[in-house]
């Protein structure tokens, strides 16, 4: 058993905004202790002159900040076999790795996919506890192997028999292992609009992020991966949504706390559905204030992508060319079984039940994937 502990670099908001009684923010939406310090200052000198009003403090403007207050823990049970040479013609070596690693940042900079979604904490006043949660390099199950086997027949090469015949060997190698973990993530800004106040900080988040930092509420975790709904007042405030003129208006007809699917209406049709139907619930004004909290309940990296399946193998003959000399013939096949090996995944939950390459929320299958390669060469030692 292995347990790690360490620091990662993060990237965090260093002045954010509290707000004010005319443009509230947290700290009037109750969300900070009170009494939290912010700026009153309409006079003010600094790179942030005129628009600090309402942020933690004077001067400094809008600030993203990079320090080492990322902190992760890997724990993992990791067991190996090694073969050396056994009956002088084989050489393996096979390893399984079980682990989970936990941390509150990944890296430094946005993936927007698998890996670190989104950089960015959903509360820049919470950025330990709240986003503690499985890293993006988390990779649960591991299985690798690889072996190299000598054929033993004909190995001095004597005559033209023993020539054609000796001198071939095989290696192969296999990887299984567990999908990437990714955060399901926003991206046109339908929480910026909170019934709280500014509490996401929208001119940081659009100077810096280009994405909603906020994360979705949870639904249930036996409906599909990619099930997602939203308030029926809110379901199309993303452009990224396929609404009609007449959906948009049928929509508004309905009472707000009336849950739809997003699946649905990127397929013309308005659909009901209850919390059970879906996994996550768009985070927009009407969940808010439905659920009492601007900030999502979903945690960092719920989902996975696309395991990796990966056989490679070599055929190789050595031939000899005289007392000092050999030629070396190889065939090798990178993932020879065809198998294929998707890149990532589309995070995006406005894109649910799209279908489109690279546009399908929560489907590996929309994103490029590697088939099989081939490659034949020689080479002469002398």
């Amino acid at each position: 058993m292995l347990a790690i502990v360490g620091l990662i670099c993060s990237r965090l908001s260093s002045n954010p905004y509290v707000g004010t009684a005319a443009a509230p923010g947290q700290l009037q939406a109750g969300l900070l202790p009170s009494g939290t310090n912010s700026c009153a200052a309409t006079t003010q000198s600094g790179p942030g002159a005129g628009t600090d009003v309402g942020r933690l403090a004077c001067g400094f403007g809008i600030l993203r900040s990079r320090n080492n207050g990322g902190y992760s823990n890997y724990e993992a049970l990791q067991t190996e076999f090694r073969a050396n040479n056994m009956f002088k013609q084989l050489t393996m070596r096979t390893g399984f790795t079980w682990s989970k690693t936990l941390d509150n940042v990944s890296e430094i900079f946005s993936t927007a996919t698998a890996g670190n979604t989104l950089f960015a904490a959903q509360n820049p006043f919470n950025t330990g506890a709240g986003e503690y949660s499985n890293s993006g390099l988390n990779i649960p199950f591991v299985w690798s192997i690889l072996f190299n086997e000598q054929i033993p027949f004909f190995k001095e090469q004597h005559g033209l028999v023993g020539h054609v015949l000796g001198g071939w060997s095989v290696s192969a190698d296999y990887l299984l292992g567990s999908g990437q973990g990714y955060t399901p993530l926003q991206g046109n800004g339908e929480a910026l609009s909170s019934p709280f106040g500014n509490v996401y900080d929208t001119n940081w988040v659009l100077a810096f992020v280009g994405a909603d930092v906020a994360r979705p509420f949870a639904g249930s975790s036996s409906a599909p991966a990619n099930a997602v709904g939203a308030f029926a007042h809110d379901a199309c405030a993303s452009t990224a949504v396929a609404c009609t003129t007449a959906n948009r208006t049928a929509l508004a007809a309905l009472p707000v706390n009336t849950l739809v699917s997003i699946n649905a209406l990127n397929n013309g049709a308005i659909t009901p559905v209850t919390n059970s139907q879906v996994r996550y619930i768009m985070n927009t004004a009407s969940a808010q204030t439905i659920f009492g909290t601007p900030f999502g309940n979903v945690s960092r990296n719920p989902a996975s992508d696309a395991i990796s399946n990966i056989v490679n193998f070599s055929v190789y003959k050595n031939m000899r060319l005289g007392e000092h000399a050999t030629f070396e013939m190889h065939a090798t096949a990178l993932n020879a079984f065809n198998h294929f090996n998707f890149g990532s995944v589309v995070p995006n939950l406005e894109f649910a039940g799209v279908g489109s390459f690279g546009a399908d929320f929560a489907n590996p299958k929309v994103t490029a994937a590697g088939g099989r390669t081939l490659f034949v060469g020689g080479v002469v030692r002398f």
